[in-house]
């Protein structure tokens, strides 16, 4: 195996260093790299699926039609226990002889239905573990089969480079599309994103563009007219590109070029329809979610027992002040709930009418709740004020911070430095919504209105999208998949080390990520996301005066509503 990592390490350092010339340098010219831009749609080969593909298909059809009689099966169990569990109680409760006999053939039958559906949940269960065991074969083949194309065609381009002659096989004209990336490191994108598409689309060549400023860069791109095929950002931005006229409609696209979507989380999809009235503005490549961390060695020294999943944000207050407390001179914070949008989206609460950019602040309820639960839990004795930054510094480095609330792919990137000991459990909730655990977030693949190859891009962007291999591969490395796959998404951080050079999500509580419920996604104004308009105003004039007791309920939400509003206005004219 040792041997087996070792040379896939040095296929991938080999592909890589030919996707670019410096995993540094992000904007120049990859080595070997079709220079000449193809000025009309190319058309793209017919790709059929390996036979570990389908097989890999069949397995994963297998494993949830398995997963589903499984739980089927249970829920069916714990109904047969509850039933028998009322015949006991009837038979103790019985009084007469007569009560007794219609109690004791009552209990005899439920006895009966509850072993023999206890026997088929047993069955169930094995032909679960069966089918686990054949898919994780059976993925494990379809990867390395991916891998394999990706090192032959490495060995092939090293092979040829340096020559003029082509050696490509298909008639199809090369393609070269260019790339705005905003979501991925040099290295994610030259071991994951570059090979993979090179073996898959082999007339295909990607040019990235890396980007840490969304808006000014695309600006940029638009006001030169630069070509631009794909653009990969988060979903949050999308309203911001869409305003700057980039982001082509793909619902006929994906149509035309066959890209199967059925197997994508099925929020995630509605979310996307949801902007402009039907229409697929573009492809999740993976979502994110959060979840409350928490520290054990805290939590074990002061002899509290862990959060479970299923607290209500109540509930996480008092476990919270329950915590804070100085421990031989070490001051201990209990609860931080990082930062108040995540409660608002929790409520499917936005900072702005989607019909009139208004602000909500002095009109909707949530508000009110939102910054006064803020306020509870900074106003506990010991607690103090901290921002979203520096709770996790007090978590990850100072080890002072008992449980606290972030996004998943926040805590993965933040933990390799840390060395605290820690799990999670779902994000607490509102008694009003008991199965609402997160907001819906995710980063995307787009099609951009400035390509000349519409029909390639699409391609590529649907294989990272649905792409079961390359979604695994997205597990992996700790970003949770688009694709509805339980197999894979168990797999989660399975290459990650935590700061003490042991796996990541060893021994984790992984049910975080299969029960999370997404809070349903109102209409969004095209302002909503612009920070400096909206959420800074947010913090600087209602939120953090408010929690920190400078300035009452009604002050606050009144001057935050009129900035807003002024700057939003502005922004409009």
């Amino acid at each position: 195996m040792k041997k087996l990592l070792l040379v896939w390490f040095l296929v991938i350092s080999l592909v890589a260093a030919g996707c670019s010339s410096s995993s540094e340098s992000t904007d120049t010219t990859q080595e070997g790299t079709e220079t000449t831009e193809a000025t009309a749609p190319a058309e793209t080969p017919t790709q059929t699926q390996s036979t570990e593909e389908v097989a890999a298909e069949q397995a994963a059809e297998e494993l949830e039609a398995a997963q589903a009689a499984e739980e089927q099966a249970r829920l069916d169990a714990e109904k047969a226990a509850a039933e028998k569990a009322e015949a006991e109680k009837l038979l103790a409760e019985a009084k007469t002889a007569e009560e007794k006999a219609a109690a004791e053939k009552l209990l005899a039958e439920k006895e009966a239905e509850a072993k023999a559906i206890a026997d088929a949940l047993a069955k169930a269960q094995a032909e679960k573990a069966a089918a686990e065991k054949i898919a994780a074969e059976k993925f494990a083949a379809e990867k390395l089969a991916a891998q394999k194309a990706v090192a032959q065609k490495a060995a092939t381009t090293q092979t040829n480079k340096g020559t003029t002659a082509s050696t490509t096989k298909s008639d199809v004209k090369p393609v070269t599309l260019k790339v705005f990336d905003a979501l991925f490191t040099d290295k994610e994108f030259n071991e994951l994103i570059a090979p993979y598409v090179k073996a898959k689309y082999e007339h295909i060549k990607l040019e990235r563009q890396t980007s840490t400023n969304i808006l000014l860069d695309m600006q940029n791109i638009v006001v030169a007219k630069e070509r631009v095929d794909i653009i990969l950002a988060p979903i949050f931005q999308y309203q911001m590109l869409d305003g700057l006229g980039v982001i082509e409609d793909m619902t006929d696209l994906i149509k035309q070029r066959n890209i199967d979507i059925t197997g994508l989380d099925k929020g995630i999809l509605d979310y996307l329809k949801g902007y402009k009235k039907g229409e697929i503005v573009g492809l999740p490549l993976y979502r994110n979610i959060q979840a409350l961390f928490y520290n054990k060695d805290i939590f074990d020294r002061l002899g509290v027992e862990y959060p479970k999943d299923g607290l209500t944000y109540d509930e996480a207050v008092a476990l919270g002040k329950r915590l804070t407390r100085n421990v031989g001179g070490t001051q201990i914070y209990g609860f931080h709930p990082l930062h108040p949008a995540n409660q608002l989206r929790q409520l499917s609460t936005n900072f702005l009418n989607a019909t009139t950019n208004e602000s909500l602040l002095t009109t909707d309820p949530n508000y009110p709740r939102v910054l006064k639960l803020h306020q509870e839990i900074f106003s506990t004795p010991g607690m103090i004020y901290m921002s979203q930054n520096q709770a996790r510094t007090a978590f990850h480095q100072d080890k002072s911070l008992a449980m606290y609330i972030d996004f998943m792919g926040n805590f993965v990137r933040t933990i390799p430095t840390s060395k605290v000991n820690w799990d999670m459990a779902l994000t607490p909730v509102f008694p009003d919504r008991p199965n609402t655990h997160t907001q819906i977030d995710f980063h995307a693949a787009y099609v951009s209105k400035l390509s000349s190859n519409k029909e390639a891009a699409a391609d590529v962007i649907g294989f990272m999208s649905t792409t079961r291999y390359l979604q695994a591969e997205f597990s992996d490395r700790g970003r949770i998949p688009a694709i509805n796959n339980l197999k894979i998404l168990q797999q989660f951080g399975s290459q990650l080390l935590d700061g003490n050079n042991k796996p990541l999500m060893l021994n984790k509580n992984l049910r975080v990520l299969e029960k999370s419920g997404v809070a349903p996604s109102p209409p969004v104004s095209n302002y909503e996301n612009e920070f400096a308009l909206v959420g800074a105003n947010f913090m600087s004039l209602t939120y953090q005066p408010f929690v920190t007791g400078k300035k009452d309920l009604t002050t606050a939400l009144r001057e935050g509503h009129e900035k807003i509003n002024s700057s939003v206005k502005a922004a409009i004219k």
